[in-house]
C-alpha cells in the first residue's frame, strides 16, 4: 500500500484550495485527512498534496475536482416540443441565445434537474439545467493540477456538484420546502433553490466578494482595497459592528430573489445556505439568515458521511468544517443510493 494510488477531492476557488484525502471514490470510502491552502501562487495545490502526504507523482495521486471559474454559467429553462427532439449538440447554442456569453469555445452540459442524468433527445422531461464555462478555464485548471503532480479523474463545476449534495442532505434530514443556496463568487454569486427532489430555480446575482470588499472599505472609511480586504477576511470582532452594513446589498439581492421565487412558485424558503469561497467568510451566512429571519443551513458532515455508508479516520475533526466545504464533499457522495439515478447533478 505504500506505493499505491492516493485519492483526493480537490476544490479550487479564487480564494482557497481545499483538499480532502479519501480511501477511494466508491461506496464505503473513508475520509483520511483534510487541508486547505491560500491559492496565492502556483504552488498551492502542490503544498496541499504534500501536507497530506501526496507528494508529487501523477502516477499515484488521483483527484476529483470541483471548479469555480468566473466564466461559469447556469440556466434552468424549459424546452418546447420542437427543441426536445434535438440532440445535445444541436442545443449547444441555447445558452448563448439566453445569456450574454463571450464568443469563445465553452465546455457545456445539459442535465436533468432532479437526477443529474445527461440530456437525451425525445425526453418527456421539459425543464433542463444548462451549465458550462469557457474551455480555456478548464484547460488552465488542468495545467495547474498536472503541474502539481496529480491526475484528474473527474471534474465538475462546484455549484453543480453541490446541488446534488444538498439534495442528498435534505433527504437525510427530511427537510421540507425549499433550501436557498448562495454561492459567493468573486464578482457575482449564483443562487439555487432546491427541494429534496430537484433543482427548482436559479439566478445569478450581481454581487460577490469584491462587492463585500468595497462595502467594507466604505463602512470603515479605509484608504484602499488591500486594507479593506484584510479587514473583511479577518472577520470576528474586527468587523462585528459594521457587518450588517457590509452585507446589506448582498442581503437585499438574496431577499429579492427569495421573494420573487415565493411569489412565482407559491412555496416558501425554509432555510438558507451561503457557501463562501473560503472559511474566513462563514460569518456572512449567519448575518444574512438572521436579517431575513430564515434558519441557517449548517451541514453535519459526520451524519452525512454515515448516511453515505462512509467513515472518517480516528481523531479527525470534521465537525468544525463549515459550508465552504460542501462542494468538496459533494464530489464523493453517492446520490443514486438514496433514490436518485445519478452520482451528481
Amino acid at each position: 500500500m505504500l506505493f499505491g494510488k492516493r485519492h483526493f477531492l480537490l476544490e479550487l476557488t479564487d480564494y482557497e484550495v481545499r483538499l480532502v484525502q479519501v480511501s477511494g471514490f466508491g461506496h464505503g470510502y473513508r475520509v483520511e485527512a483534510v487541508t486547505h491552502e491560500a491559492p496565492g501562487d502556483e504552488g498551492a495545490i502542490n503544498r496541499a498534496l504534500y501536507a497530506l502526504g501526496g507528494g508529487n507523482s501523477s502516477s499515484r495521486n488521483r483527484v476529483r475536482v470541483a471548479l469555480q471559474p468566473r466564466s461559469a454559467y447556469f440556466l434552468l429553462a424549459p424546452l418546447d416540443s420542437s427543441q426536445l427532439v434535438k440532440s445535445a449538440a444541436e442545443l449547444s447554442s441555447f445558452p448563448r441565445d439566453h445569456l450574454r456569453l463571450d464568443d469563445v469555445p465553452y465546455l457545456s452540459q445539459i442535465i436533468h434537474p432532479g437526477t443529474g442524468a445527461a440530456y437525451k433527445s425525445n425526453s418527456t422531461q421539459r425543464e433542463w439545467v444548462f451549465a458550462g464555462a469557457k474551455a480555456s478555464a478548464f484547460e488552465d485548471f488542468n495545467a495547474r493540477i498536472d503541474a502539481a503532480g496529480a491526475k484528474v479523474v473527474g471534474a465538475e463545476l462546484a455549484p453543480i456538484a453541490t446541488i446534488g449534495g444538498v439534495m442528498d442532505y435534505m433527504r437525510l434530514r427530511q427537510m421540507p420546502g425549499g433550501l436557498l443556496t448562495v454561492f459567493l463568487g468573486a464578482e457575482t454569486s449564483q443562487v439555487f433553490v432546491t427541494t429534496r427532489e430537484r433543482l427548482v430555480a436559479t439566478r445569478t446575482l450581481p454581487i460577490g466578494v469584491k462587492g463585500l470588499i468595497a462595502a467594507c472599505q466604505q463602512a470603515f472609511e479605509l484608504s484602499g482595497e488591500a486594507e479593506a480586504r484584510a479587514t473583511l477576511f479577518a472577520g470576528g470582532p474586527a468587523i462585528a459592528e459594521k457587518a450588517s452594513l457590509i452585507i446589506e446589498r448582498l442581503q437585499r439581492e438574496v431577499e429579492t430573489f427569495a421573494g420573487f421565487y415565493e411569489l412565482q412558485a407559491g412555496q416558501g424558503i425554509n432555510s438558507l445556505c451561503i457557501i463562501p469561497p473560503f472559511s474566513a467568510l462563514e460569518w456572512v451566512g449567519g448575518i444574512v439568515a438572521h436579517g431575513m429571519g430564515t434558519p441557517l443551513f449548517k451541514p453535519d458532515y459526520a451524519a452525512w458521511l454515515e448516511f453515505q455508508g462512509a467513515s472518517w479516520a480516528p481523531g479527525l475533526d470534521i465537525q468544525h468544517l463549515g459550508a465552504a466545504w460542501l462542494p468538496t464533499f459533494s464530489l464523493i457522495a453517492q446520490y443514486n443510493t438514496h433514490g436518485s439515478t445519478s452520482t451528481s447533478i
